[in-house]
């Protein structure tokens, strides 16, 4: 009732009995509501409403308050889902799910985030080591799924990984395989003087 119906004016003095009756009620169900309103909500929240004695003033309050920091709770997200990137570190899978986090959480405030949308995000997050992931996915008339992205991006990390460790083989077999010029041509000049030099002498 008091959520709905404006406050109705105090009684005179010689309203009728129905009147004063009726004001009586609505006084008693504002204060009531009053009450409840301000133990549900915490101290901080209720701290950046603007008080007020009336319970439909009140709720209103609360509801434009909530309607900013929700304004606010969609532009956070909408950042981290756009500014977030994959460094290579960690798993790639997790990568993915945490934007899928944030995309069910804008789905939560009433935000539009559907699949397509999300795999989108997902490849732009990547480095450019996977470009060519991008490249195929645009090419192609299908789309994928968050799964199907999933499922290609782990492997496609793993072959990544099984190249950078080859690569880091053969760099270090051909470091300990040719060993710098002026140090084989130094040892070679230093071990001809030796053999040149009288018995019992050493340079």
């Amino acid at each position: 009732m008091v959520l709905t119906e404006e406050a109705p004016a105090t009684p005179a003095a010689d309203a009728s009995v129905e009147t004063r009756t009726k004001f009586a009620k609505w006084t008693k169900a504002n204060k009531m509501a009053i009450l409840i309103m301000r133990r549900s909500i915490s101290e901080e929240v209720r701290g950046s409403i603007t008080e007020s004695e009336n319970a439909k003033t009140f709720i209103e309050a609360i509801a434009e308050n909530f309607q900013g920091s929700k304004k606010a709770e969609i532009g956070t997200l909408m950042s981290k889902l756009t500014d977030l990137k994959y460094n290579g570190e960690g798993c790639i899978r997790t990568h993915i799910l945490n934007m899928v986090d944030i995309g069910n959480k804008l789905k939560a405030l009433k935000v539009t985030v559907d699949e397509a949308m999300m795999v989108h995000f997902a490849l732009n997050s990547l480095p450019s080591v996977y470009r060519h992931l991008k490249t195929t996915y645009i090419a192609q008339k299908e789309t994928w799924t968050v799964a199907d992205l999933i499922g290609i991006c782990v492997q496609e990390e793993q072959s990544i990984r099984i190249d950078n460790a080859k690569e880091h083989v053969n760099l270090v077999q051909d470091f300990k395989g040719k060993p710098k010029e002026g140090y084989k041509s130094k040892y070679a000049d230093k071990k001809q003087k030796r053999m040149k030099l009288p018995k019992g002498q050493v340079q």
